[in-house]
C-alpha cells in the first residue's frame, strides 16, 4: 500500500434566495507510507450562485492550510472570492519548519 487517505467532515449550508453556501469543517489526512510523509489540509467554502434565476456558477474561496507533519513544513494558500479583478486568483506562502519562506504564490 502506497498511501492512505481519510476524511473527517461536517458541512454547514446556508440557502438565501439567490445562492447556496456550503462551509466545510474538518481535516483531510494523507499518509504516504512509502515516503514517510503525513499531510493534513482543510477544505474551502463553496458558493453556488443564481440557484433560482439566472445562469448557475460556482465560486470557491477561503484559506487552505496544508501541513506536512513529518517535516514541519506549512503552506497557507488563500483563494480569493470572485469579485471583479480577483476572480480566480490565489496567493500564499510555503514555510519551512524553521519559519523560513520557501515560496511565495501571487
Amino acid at each position: 500500500m502506497y498511501a492512505r487517505i481519510f476524511l473527517n467532515f461536517l458541512y454547514d449550508s446556508y440557502f438565501i434566495f439567490y445562492f447556496l453556501q456550503v462551509v466545510p469543517a474538518g481535516i483531510v489526512h494523507l499518509h504516504m507510507e512509502r515516503f514517510g510523509d503525513h499531510f493534513t489540509w482543510s477544505k474551502i467554502t463553496t458558493c453556488i450562485h443564481n440557484v433560482v434565476v439566472g445562469k448557475l456558477w460556482i465560486d470557491n474561496y477561503g484559506e487552505i492550510v496544508i501541513r506536512n507533519h513529518s517535516t514541519g513544513d506549512i503552506s497557507r494558500i488563500r483563494i480569493h472570492k470572485a469579485s471583479g479583478k480577483e476572480q480566480g486568483q490565489l496567493s500564499g506562502k510555503v514555510k519551512h519548519f524553521q519559519r523560513i519562506f520557501f515560496f511565495t504564490i501571487f
